[in-house]
């Protein structure tokens, strides 16, 4: 385990901490969190470690929201059908329960279709759209986490005399549909602080307009408490890895309050399914509830884990919830088989800068996870393939620093078609070209990286010692959460350590207690150690991420080793 990092460490100055630390009234080791994050300002500070609702902007100033709001009630007033069109992973499904569940309780006729990831494809296309519209007619249709790029279905609805409303945070294209109202952050750079949001993070924004419009026009009461929708928002919005800062922390701080309260039957009896008794935080969404929900959409159809959101008879949500639960064991099953089977395929990878891989009929809702699997095992640029008829479909994961569009576009000779962003993309092509495209592939990530590149690196806050990660710090350790993408929990580097004593824990980690010069003491767990290779290992430095550990009903600080170097080490 030693040296598997390449350590970057935030280099901020002496004084800067010690600012921060005035300011924020805190230890030396949450000021270099702080700081190392940006957070730096009286003004930020006070709205880090006390994130409010009343720190959420006007629903308004996202262009859209209002002239959309206008038009929901009077088709609401109109006693018009209105259809949710929504999308089939965890943001899409949180975002669709989100939107029905306001309208309905606001005397909306409302349905919602979410596609079939097998039979239907991602978005709004003119083939879903004519599927929707088949089993629930409506004269308004209301996307969530997709549409910004379906122009031809916008244009199909619209000569059927139906409206749409398309509210999404993906990158918009060239073309924007003529739909009667567009929202979506990213087209607009003046709003760079909403272009963080999830699908559900701009559908709640919808919802937000929504109730103010209503409330301005005597349209409606505090009959329907938005507050209460927050669960589904910190679902949705951590499980698609998001940046958890600004309005997103804000909203899945109390989403996470919310959703440990496990009000929803279906959220309760998923969370008894997970093992999830009491408290929920952002790392049981990442682990544990968002894999479960998308494996309805991996595996069968998402409109299982939507009918559990939203259902509110406790047995009929117990019975969706295990469904899903069922769907979660076939999905990691599935998923282990063509891992290993990839892995068997890949054989060994020497000093290749990408990964592509492909067999015979792999399950297309599960590649994905596979793909960023190896791509954090090896570091390097990876696609993972199925080869269904002649056509092989894609799924293609990045790494730090690494566009694989850019790197697709080098080949794009050879795809039937390729489409996402930065650091996730799906494609497909014709299975007897796929040699040629390993090998094009190969040659463009070659040339854009070098050996360096692919060794993994670790982002550390930080230095500090074992009298800095002291009771002060970890009194103060839950202020800090949620802890997910954008703000990631605190990493530091702690030198000249000696480990005092080290045991197995579940045969492949390591547990035990390091110590430094002056005999300052620390329990330490280091996952995937053999603990044999921790005896006579001398002084080190370590990289560790401090945490309390809850376990049968006992609290206690760790410090969970995520790296190690022979002191004096870089």
């Amino acid at each position: 385990m030693i040296g598997k990092y390449i350590w970057n460490a935030a280099d901020i100055p002496g004084t800067e901490i010690e600012k921060t630390m005035r300011l924020g009234a805190c230890s030396k080791a949450i000021a270099v969190f702080l700081a190392a994050k940006g957070i730096r300002s009286q003004e930020d500070i006070n709205a880090y470690f006390k994130p409010s609702l009343s720190m959420l902007g006007d629903p308004f100033v996202l262009p859209g929201v209002e002239k959309a709001a206008e038009r929901i009630w009077s088709s609401i007033h109109a006693k018009e059908s209105i259809l949710v069109f929504g999308d089939y992973d965890t943001d899409g499904v949180t975002a669709s329960a989100l939107l029905y569940e306001v309208l309905r309780d606001n005397g909306g006729i409302v349905s919602c279709f979410l596609p079939h990831r097998f039979d239907d494809g991602y978005g709004m296309t003119t083939e879903s759209l004519g599927k929707a519209l088949d089993e629930n007619p409506a004269k308004l249709i209301i996307t969530v986490d997709c549409g910004i790029s379906a122009r031809e279905a916008v244009e199909l609805a619209s000569s059927k005399g139906i409206d749409v409303i398309i509210s999404d945070h993906h990158e918009p294209p060239d073309q924007i549909p003529k739909a009667h109202s567009v929202i979506d952050p990213k087209l607009h750079p003046e709003l760079g602080h909403l272009h963080i949001l999830a699908g559900v993070g701009v559908a709640f924004k919808l919802a937000h307009g929504f109730i103010k419009y209503g409330k301005t026009h005597s349209y409606c009461g505090d009959e329907h408490d938005l507050r209460k929708d927050l669960d589904l928002v910190a679902l949705g919005t951590v499980a698609d890895l998001v940046p958890l800062v600004g309005e997103n922390r804000i909203m899945v701080s109390s989403g996470l309050k919310r959703l440990s309260e496990q009000i929803r039957p279906g959220i309760n009896a998923l969370c008894e399914r997970s093992n999830i008794m009491n408290q929920v935080r952002s790392s049981d969404i990442t682990y544990s509830l968002s894999p479960r929900i998308n494996a309805a959409g991996r595996l069968k159809n998402a409109a299982t884990a939507f009918k559990m959101l939203i259902e509110r008879d406790r047995t009929s949500a117990t019975r969706y919830a295990d469904e899903i639960n069922k769907l979660n064991a076939m999905r990691h099953e599935t998923e282990a088989e063509i891992t290993q089977q990839a892995h068997d395929k890949l054989g060994d990878v020497g000093d290749r800068a990408s990964i592509v891989v492909y067999g015979a009929d792999w399950n297309v809702g599960v590649i994905g996870i596979v793909s960023s699997k190896l791509a954090r095992e090896y570091n390097r640029p990876t696609i993972i393939f199925s080869v269904q008829n002649g056509t092989a479909y894609g799924s293609a994961r990045s790494v730090d620093n690494i566009n694989i569009l850019e790197l697709l576009s080098h080949s794009s000779h050879l795809l039937e078609r390729f489409g996402g962003h930065a650091m996730a993309a799906g494609l497909s092509i014709k299975s007897s070209r796929l040699e040629e495209f390993k090998e094009s592939f190969e040659k463009s990530a070659m040339e854009r990286t070098s050996s360096e590149s692919r060794i993994p690196h670790l982002a550390l806050d930080g230095t500090a010692s074992l009298s800095d990660i002291n009771t002060e710090f970890f009194d103060m350790l839950p202020r800090l959460e949620p802890f997910g993408y954008g703000n990631s929990s605190p990493v530091f580097r702690i030198n000249r350590l000696h480990i005092k004593y080290a045991s197995p824990a579940a045969q492949v980690h390591s547990r035990g207690v390091l110590a430094d010069d002056f005999d300052r003491e620390l329990q330490f767990i280091a996952f995937n150690c053999n603990c044999a290779d921790l005896h006579n290992i001398g002084l080190v430095d370590v990289a560790a991420s401090p945490q309390l550990n809850t376990f049968r009903g006992r609290t206690s600080p760790q410090l969970q080793i995520l790296d190690f170097k022979h002191s004096g080490g870089k």
